[in-house]
């Protein structure tokens, strides 16, 4: 049946995709932890999105698993304890979507207030900031993923339909307006002659690089969401009579989903030079790669030569005269 044969095709693509996004999590999510290029509040909030894959993963699979029948639930002994595993994984894995949607949102509002506090933002690390945007994170996305599998509000489908386009909608706008709001205090910086904060200086450009996030976030979170949608509607308006379209269509929008999600992290990570380059570094250090890879790569010099770039040039050109003027006026 060419319906089944395509069903098995999309969950083995979602397979070999749960697969890579293991892998790459695992390689990256110590770069991220590690990293000194964003504020703490949120470097942790790149690692607890990363951390969630361990999450979405294994209940995914749990999942499909059931899905293909490779776990009965008729069973006397294990019915009990398959069936609170199979609605523990269904709650966890509507929890991670949501978590996604509300963690987008906690990183702009994280941003928010590193612009409202541009001056000494880098100074007062402000922990508490991160540690409430997640517990938040956490409640609403637990909250309506077990109102979703148990329905004790009774919320339809358009009211979360209108929740993530009136979030995500939201969120887009704030992250457009403070990227270029930024970008002018930084131009403006830039061209001052008098001596200027560099605390102030390292704001604006962290938040010039995390709006590279953001920005990277947006574009595929909204061709994931608009093609998903377009994929939940197929059976509702199009394929009302066919039976089996539910079922096609929902492994189809879990693929994309993977997808969408493996891309958007790849794409994140890799948007940054550096972050980049240490990937490269412990790729080429794995066991894998030394058993797989070409001896040619593990002898480039590109990988450990670093390229100075004219942000940096200026950085240190407007270093150097802010020391100047200030032994200036100390000579006086």
């Amino acid at each position: 049946m060419p319906s089944r044969i395509v069903y098995k095709m999309l969950i083995s693509i979602e397979i070999l995709v749960l697969i890579g996004l293991i892998i790459f999590v695992s390689l990256t999510i110590g770069i991220a932890f590690r990293s000194v290029l964003f504020h703490p509040n949120f470097r942790s909030m790149i690692t607890f999105l990363l951390a969630h894959s361990y999450i979405y993963i294994p209940c995914r699979i749990r999942l499909i698993l059931h899905q293909e029948r490779v776990f009965a639930v008729d069973l006397k002994d294990g019915a009990d304890l398959m069936e609170i595993m199979l609605i523990i994984s269904s709650i966890l894995r509507v929890y991670h979507g949501l978590n996604v949607l509300f963690l987008y949102c906690a990183v702009v509002i994280e941003r928010v207030l590193a612009t409202r506090y541009m001056h000494d933002y880098e100074l007062k690390r402000r922990f508490y900031i991160s540690i409430i945007l997640r517990i938040a994170v956490v409640f609403m996305s637990l909250f309506f993923a077990l109102e979703l599998s148990f329905v004790f509000l009774e919320l339809t489908y358009r009211f979360y339909l209108a929740l993530i386009a009136f979030c995500g909608s939201i969120s887009a706008v704030t992250s457009v307006y403070l990227y270029f709001y930024n970008r002018h205090r930084l131009k403006h910086v830039l061209k001052r002659t008098d001596s200027y904060s560099l605390s102030l200086r390292y704001q604006l450009i962290e938040n010039m690089r995390a709006f590279r996030f953001l920005q990277t976030i947006t574009a595929v979170g909204v061709a994931g969401i608009t093609v998903n949608c377009l994929i939940v509607a197929v059976p509702q308006f199009i394929l009302e009579e066919r039976t089996n379209a539910m079922e096609l269509c929902g492994a189809a929008f879990e693929t994309l989903y993977a997808l969408t999600y493996l891309s958007g992290i790849i794409l994140c990570f890799l948007s940054q030079p550096v972050w980049k380059r240490e990937f490269r570094m412990q790729m080429r250090d794995s066991y894998l790669w030394k058993r797989l890879a070409c001896p040619k790569f593990e002898d480039s010099a590109a990988l450990v030569r670093r390229n100075v770039t004219d942000e940096t040039n200026v950085y240190f050109d407007d270093l150097v005269k802010n020391w100047d003027l200030q032994l200036k006026k100390t000579k006086k």
